[in-house]
């Protein structure tokens, strides 16, 4: 669902960043290979970044505006939750 907002919004501005929390690359790679992304995505292999966003749960989702404000945190996924998805990032990018 994240590759298909990021293919159909990032000419509008809209950038992603998937973060690997694995403690290597090669560990997110069966994953990645299942479900490929165009989106870049880093490994935060020290938790540093997981750790500035208190990460509990697994998908994580951090809308962070223009000016660096985190604006929206979305904890863990479910089918429909695309709906709420596409309105926080209009909202954004409307901005």
């Amino acid at each position: 669902m994240l590759d298909g907002i990021y293919r159909d919004r990032h000419a509008a501005g809209l950038v992603l960043l998937g973060v690997d929390v694995d403690t290597t690359a090669s560990d997110a790679a069966p994953f990645l290979d299942k479900h490929p992304v165009s989106f870049p995505i880093a490994l935060d292999e020290s938790g540093t970044i997981a750790s500035k966003f208190d990460q509990d749960a697994m998908p994580m989702t951090v809308l962070i505006d223009r000016r660096g404000t985190v604006r929206w945190i979305h904890r863990g996924f479910n089918r429909g939750d695309g709906l709420e998805y596409d309105a926080e990032i209009n909202a954004l990018l409307m901005e």
